[in-house]
Order: C-alpha cells, then structure tokens, then sequence
C-alpha cells in the first residue's frame, strides 16, 4: 500500500563530512546495530575488505566493535575504512540514515533530520529555512491503524499557521515568537488533555494571533522583556544552581571535553548572577549580528520534532525541555564568547549537537525531576514568561 511522505528540506541535503567531521557520530556514544541481511553481507565480502569488516562486527550482539571510544571501522583521520576499501553501499542501514529519522503517522509519514549532528546544527546555525517535499512511497508500509494519530492532519495545520509565524520579519523579533510559539503550544496541550482538539478550537486559537497589527503589537512587548538581561540571568543562574550543580556537571561531564575552560566559567555565573548579566548584554549583542536568524531557526526546529511526534497523552511531552535545551547552548556558547570574544561556526555546531546528544540520552527519571522544578505550579502564562527568559537570545 502507498503511503505519502513529507520530507523535511534538511534531510534531503544532509551530506556526512567524514573525517571533517567536529563530532563524530562513529564513537561508542551509541551501538551501530545491524540486522541479520547485513551481517549475512559482510561475513560473504572477500579478501582484505572482508577479513577487515568481520574483525569489526560483534556477531553475538549483532553490532560494530569499538576500538576505544571510536567505532572500530573509523581510521585515525576520521573516515570510515569500510567506505574507501569497499563502496557506500556496504554501510548498515543505521549508518547509512543517521542523523535522519522517519516517523510514521497513520497513512503519511515524516522524513526529518536531527540536530545531534553538527553538520545538521550549521544547517540551522546559517539561517537555512526549512521546507517539505512531498512524494508518494508506493511500497512503503500499510497505514498505521492506531487511532491515537487521528488529529496529525490538524496539528499538521497549527504547525504550518505557527511557522508563518515564525518566519515574518526573518531574523526580527526573536522573543516574540517564541512567546507566541510557546503559547499556542499550551494552549494546543490543554486542548489535547481535554479532548477539545478539533478544527474549530483550533481556529479559534489562531484568531489570537491573527493580522500584522496584533502580531507586531506582541512583538514590540516582548522585545523590551528580551531586553531584561539582570532577570534573564537570575532566572538561568537559578537552574545553575539545582541540586548544587549536579545538572550543570551532568552537562560538562556528558560533553565538553574539548571545552574545559567553560566548567570553571559556569561555577562562576552560579554563584554570581551578576557576572552573568555583563556577559549577556555583549553576547546578545554579538549572536544577533553574526547569527541572525539562529533563534527563530531554532524555533522552526522545535516545532518540527516537538509538535506531533509522539501519541496520545505524550503529545509534546518534551516541548519545555527543548527550551531548557537551548538556554544550555547559549549558555555554552556564551562562556566561549567570554573567553575570546566570538564563538565560530565550527564551535557553536558541535556546541548544539553535544547538547542536543546531551539532552536525547538523559536518564528519564533526571529528566522528569528537573522538569519539576523548573516548571510545577506555574501558571501558563508565568510558564511563557519563563520560557522567554530562558532564551538568552
């Protein structure tokens, strides 16, 4: 049976660096698991190639070794021996898609692209809009039955209306947009949980941010708050200082190994928000300039995986922490920025992979209890205000 799929613009130009790579997705991070045909492949592949590749799979695990922290295939330059000793065409199913993932929706699909890769992150780190291309899989799989996927049409068409959105004015009113995102998110949330979602709801809370006056009106308030850096620090320096640091160190220790210096710095902004404030009004000053369209990119991302991704009751359920997730990279980003005054677009890539790798491994429990208390018994509307402060910019 044909299914209609919807491929996101990144995936489709999503080329792998290889060795040029600033984080390599070939590490013992994750398990390169392989299915039965392939290891049926390779243990048949002649000569060296062959006698290489069988020293490197894990038949009893069904998986690619590692040597160290790298995948055993990787050579020391970066590049994947399997690929220049043989073709492309002998990589497994799991090296050959990363960083894109399919998500089936009943009778369509979503074809996106992730942005623990780095060469996905310079993709939204240069401004490039995303876009659809749609096509027919005429031997794709049988629509999904599953009914909790019913209202994917309609969240479908919020995404689109938020998008526009989004996209007025590109690289303008960055804190205006993410107030109305994260409010037309919450409110979309509610109607799910209530089980009110349906087209007339849903136009009715469009309306609320329907025409250029309303929209701009909006927009010109929540720039003077984006310009609130004191409030902005204090409430970041207040998730610094969770569980004395333990979240802060979580991320240090998951991902910065090439970026020592940014421990001590953030200790620092902990314990004095102050510090902290100084460094945000040059930063927000210096991202805007050189990376104009980052946030509303950002924004564009966090609506693509975060709207209709998961079923049911777990309808965006880690919506707020993606913002989280952004405060972290700016955060990163800005003790590098301390330190010598720009942050490259090589340094901010791997900066939002690691913390996108960071955040997509978290133990779920930790995830949960830092969700608690950063947001229980907040009212939507302090929750939206939250959300903006978060965002350095």
């Amino acid at each position: 049976m044909s299914r209609l799929k919807y491929v996101m613009s990144w995936a489709s130009d999503f080329v792998c660096p290889g060795g040029d790579c600033g984080l390599t997705c070939c590490s013992s991070e994750w398990k390169i698991n392989l299915i039965d045909s392939e290891i049926e492949e390779y243990k048949k592949l002649p000569g060296e190639l062959g006698e290489m590749v069988r020293e490197a799979v894990d038949f009893e695990n069904k998986c690619l070794k590692c040597n160290g922290d790298k995948c055993a295939l990787l050579d020391e330059r970066g590049y994947c021996k399997m690929v220049y000793m043989g073709s492309e065409d002998l990589l497994s199913y799991t090296c050959s898609v990363f960083p894109r993932i399919e998500k089936k929706y009943g009778s369509f699909s979503e074809i996106l692209v992730e942005i623990l890769c780095p060469v996905v992150a310079k993709t939204l780190i240069e401004g490039t809009p995303i876009e659809w291309f749609e096509f027919t899989d005429d031997e794709g799989a049988e629509s999904d039955p599953d009914d909790e996927y019913e209202n994917t049409e309609l969240l479908r068409y919020v995404r689109e209306n938020v998008a526009e959105v989004i996209n007025y004015k590109p690289g303008q009113y960055s804190a205006g947009k993410c107030y109305i995102v994260q409010n037309i998110f919450i409110k979309l949330r509610e109607l799910v949980d209530t089980g009110r979602l349906n087209i007339d709801e849903v136009n009715n809370l469009l309306s609320e941010y329907a025409g250029i006056e309303r929209i701009e009106s909006i927009f010109n308030q929540c720039e003077q708050i984006d310009k609130m850096y004191s409030l902005k620090a204090t409430e970041i320096s207040r998730y610094l200082q969770l569980n004395d640091g333990e979240y802060v160190d979580l991320i240090l220790k998951e991902t910065y190994k090439e970026f020592t210096e940014i421990e001590g710095i953030l200790h620092k902004w902990r314990d004095n928000p102050s510090l902290l404030t100084e460094v945000i009004d040059s930063y927000y000053g210096y991202i805007k300039k050189t990376y104009p369209l980052f946030a509303e990119r950002y924004l564009s991302y966090l609506i693509v995986v975060g709207w209709i991704n998961e079923k049911g009751v777990k309808f965006g359920e880690r919506f707020l922490l993606r913002n989280v997730e952004k405060m972290l990279i700016d955060l990163c980003a800005m003790a590098l920025f301390s330190q010598a005054g720009e942050v490259d677009e090589r340094d901010m890539s791997v900066i939002v992979a690691s913390i996108d790798r960071v955040m997509g491994r978290a133990d779920s429990d930790a995830i949960e209890k830092l969700h608690k208390v950063l947001f229980s018994d907040i009212a939507p509307n302090d929750l939206v205000m939250k959300q903006m402060l978060l965002y350095v910019v």
